[in-house]
C-alpha cells in the first residue's frame, strides 16, 4: 500500500505530518498551489505507483479494490485500493 497525501492552496499549518504519512508508507507528498493545478500535479504520482512493492508480502492480499469509476473532479477514470490502517484482529 502506498499513501499519497496532498495539500491544496494556501495553508498556514504544519505539513510535516502529511509528509511523514506519505514517506512512511512508500508514497509521496504533494503541495498543489491551486485547485486548477490538481490534474497536472496528481499525474506525477504515476511514477511512484510504478515502484515495485517487494515488501508487501501477504498484506497485499488484504487490499480491497473498487471497480473503475469516474473521478468527481473530472480527472478521468480511477480505481481505489483500500487497506485497514489498524488491524486489531
Amino acid at each position: 500500500v502506498r499513501v499519497f497525501t496532498f495539500s491544496v492552496g494556501q495553508h498556514n499549518y504544519d505539513v510535516t505530518p502529511l509528509q511523514w504519512m506519505a514517506c512512511a508508507n512508500k508514497g509521496y507528498y504533494f503541495e498543489i498551489p491551486s485547485i486548477g493545478a490538481i490534474r497536472i500535479n496528481t499525474q506525477e504520482y504515476l511514477d511512484v505507483l510504478g515502484r515495485p512493492m517487494v515488501l508487501a508480502g501477504n498484506r497485499a492480499k488484504q487490499v480491497q479494490w473498487t471497480n473503475v469509476y469516474q473521478d468527481a473532479l473530472g480527472l478521468g477514470l480511477v480505481v481505489t485500493g483500500t487497506l485497514p490502517v489498524f488491524n486489531l484482529t
